[in-house]
């Protein structure tokens, strides 16, 4: 079956409007519908639809109609793979900006704590000094 078609069908399924979908995956109604005539689909929208219709990417990937049993479940086409790949590299590339984030978080976390501790020390010198000064009954 078409990944196309199994656009189609879910998103009769879900009750939504195609309109909807179509604005939530970034494209025109115009274009959404020219998707159910493809067997293939860049991830990027194929993704946001599934996210939309709330369905797993994998039901659009599989070879078996919905629903279907069989033994060989695992069967993929070329472009089905080539999509499995993409969504593998993106996920990986999302992880590697995740640790830049971590890293950069870390940085600014001990640059605060740096400043609190600073704040906090000079704190207790100012303290310390007033406290003197009240003991000593020294006008200041």
């Amino acid at each position: 079956m078409l990944i196309g078609k199994r656009i189609e069908e879910a998103i009769k399924k879900s009750g939504l409007k195609p309109q909807d979908v179509a604005m939530y995956a970034g494209v025109s109604y115009a274009r959404l519908l020219s998707f159910y005539k493809l067997d293939s689909i860049e991830l990027k929208y194929l993704r946001k639809i599934a996210q939309r219709v709330n369905l797993p990417l994998s039901y659009f990937l599989s070879d078996l109609d919905p629903g279907q049993q069989s033994e060989n479940t695992s069967t993929y086409s070329p472009s089905d793979l080539h999509l499995v790949k993409e969504n593998i590299q993106g996920l990986h590339r999302q992880l590697e900006l995740c640790h830049v984030e971590i890293d950069r978080l870390k940085r600014e976390l001990s640059k605060t704590i740096e400043q609190i501790t600073f704040v906090i020390q000079e704190n207790k010198v100012n303290s310390f000094f007033f406290m003197v000064l009240l003991n000593h009954n020294v006008p200041y």
